[in-house]
C-alpha cells in the first residue's frame, strides 16, 4: 500500500462533498466524497488536519483513504 500523507484542508463545499487540501509535500490536490475513509462523514473544515492516500490512475491523480487526524 503507498505511504500516507498528511496536509491541511483549504477549502470545502459541504453541499457537494468536494474541495481541495494543501499537501505538506507540497502542491494542492482535490478530494471528493469517493475520497473518505468513512462515507458517513464526508465533512471538512478549512484548517483540519488531514491524512490521506494518492494513488495514481490512468485518469490522474486521486486521494484516498482520507480521514481528519485528531
Amino acid at each position: 500500500m503507498p505511504d500516507r500523507e498528511t496536509g491541511t484542508v483549504k477549502w470545502f463545499d459541504a453541499s457537494r462533498s468536494y474541495g481541495y487540501v494543501t499537501r505538506d509535500q507540497g502542491g494542492v490536490i482535490y478530494v471528493s466524497y469517493n475520497s473518505f475513509r468513512d462515507k458517513d462523514s464526508c465533512f471538512l473544515v478549512i484548517g483540519s488536519r488531514v491524512e490521506f492516500v494518492v494513488v495514481s490512475t490512468d485518469a490522474g491523480t486521486s486521494v484516498q483513504d482520507l480521514t481528519v487526524i485528531e
